[in-house]
């Protein structure tokens, strides 16, 4: 990869691996070159996923705004070695995107991403490789967020960009999940100077984080969110951010941990008990579901997301009688606060309900009637 020759040796030789304590992630290259997604900036948001899913093997960061001054600065360094002298790494991690693109069939489409990886050491050896892909069609991974509620929690604006960014975190996941462990398993990070004295206020990294989670970008929310909450973890907003963008990526129990941490600094913010609510909901838990649901509903009592968690939760233990009753109070609290069209989503469900029962005909009737008289 890259302009550098590079040896490969047996990678399943311990003495490989010893002396390798530090990981720089170096450039990622469009191979692919696909039509599909231009407007994404492809190599940006793999390798910052690749830089995320490196963290939890435990080797010594090297934040990329410091490789990038040492790469695309005065000094233009182009040679692996002298790139990891300069940085005093022991190794350079680099990518090449194999796939990037949305293949449409009869009545569905498949976005696929894949990446071949490799890992050299400072004598210029391929100590490591790998090759994966990640499809939107496989079933292990979660496309959407589940249901009425989170969608309405999340509210993302394009649906396929937010698929794309699911799959870069996927695959880097994949990818990395087969790296070795460091030996040494003390955690360290290098940090740019210029990073340091650049560093955005927390407003405008909050912001930032929050135009990333409507755009669907939860990779770079959540890499945000948690670079963050190391410089204050004192503030309930960036954990909850950190557990919405988690969640949004799938990674539920990290997500669970987020919430519960923005809960305890703060309880009075009813989508942190809502993004709870949400993560038992997911996790099949719709007693422990409806209990985060009631509490958001305590701080603010006519919230659509919680009373269609609530009706979701009911759904799933085929109480349908309380699910319609929750269903028609998403709508009809959607109706007074003039969302019409999350109204019409909770009438929908509603009307998915299995038939025969005269509890959940009337509320149809009802919450059609309400919405008549408000259109």
């Amino acid at each position: 990869m890259g302009s550098n020759k590079a040896e490969s040796v047996d990678a399943q030789n311990p003495t490989v691996w010893s002396n390798i304590h530090c990981i720089a992630v170096g450039r990622v290259e469009d191979v692919a070159l696909e039509d599909d997604f231009l407007h994404l900036e492809k190599e940006a948001l793999v390798r910052n996923a690749l830089y995320g899913h490196l963290a939890p093997r435990k080797y010594k960061d090297v934040e990329l705004a410091l490789v990038d001054e040492y790469l695309y600065g005065p000094s233009k360094i182009s040679d692996s070695r002298d790139l990891l002298s300069s940085l005093e790494c022991d190794a350079l991690l680099r990518a090449k995107i194999t796939k990037f693109a949305n293949e449409f069939y009869v009545t569905y489409s498949v976005t696929k991403v894949g990446l071949s990886v490799d890992l050299i050491n400072a004598k210029r050896e391929v100590i490591w490789s790998v090759s994966k892909e990640a499809r939107s069609d496989a079933g292990a991974i979660p496309l959407s967020p589940f249901g009425l509620a989170s969608g309405l929690f999340f509210a993302t604006r394009n649906k396929h960009d937010e698929i794309a960014f699911r799959m870069i975190d996927a695959v880097a996941r994949q990818v990395l999940s087969d790296l070795p462990d460091r030996i040494a398993m003390q955690k360290d990070f290098i940090l740019s100077e210029k990073s340091k004295l650049d560093m955005k206020s927390q407003e405008d990294t909050i912001k930032e984080v929050s135009i990333a989670l409507e755009g669907g970008n939860f990779m770079h929310a959540l890499s945000l969110s948690e670079k963050m909450i190391t410089v204050d973890e004192k503030d309930d907003e960036l954990f909850f951010l950190a557990g919405k963008a988690a969640l949004g990526l799938g990674r539920f129990d990290r997500s669970r941990e987020f919430f519960q941490k923005a809960i305890n600094l703060n309880s009075e913010e009813h989508d942190y008990h809502n993004g709870l609510g949400l993560i038992h909901l997911k996790s099949g838990q719709p007693s422990e579901a409806r209990e985060s649901f009631f509490k958001a509903l305590k701080v603010r009592d006519r919230n659509a997301v919680s009373h269609l968690g609530i009706a979701e939760s009911f759904q799933l233990e085929e109480r349908y009688d309380l699910s319609a009753e929750y269903y028609f109070l998403a709508g009809s609290a959607a109706i007074t606060r003039g969302q019409y069209a999350i109204a019409l989503r909770s009438l929908a469900a509603l009307e998915k309900l299995p038939k025969g029962s005269e509890l959940v005909a009337g509320k149809i009737k009802s919450l059609r009637a309400i919405l008549s008289y408000n259109r």
